[in-house]
């Protein structure tokens, strides 16, 4: 599971590459090549932040 910090990193990058999750994956991996960011973690974190607001 994500923590609160990269929760955050998660969402800003969505954001940044205008909801596109490829891209967004493809940037996170770049920025953070120890951190394993799947399609299935990236949809999780957006989609939930998502129905919260």
């Amino acid at each position: 599971m994500v923590n609160d910090q990269e929760r955050c990193e998660i969402i800003f990058v969505y954001g940044e590459c205008r909801r596109n999750f490829k891209q967004a994956i493809r940037i996170l991996q770049e920025r953070y090549p120890n951190v394993s960011y799947s399609p299935k973690v990236v949809k999780k974190v957006v989609f939930l932040k998502i129905l919260v607001l």
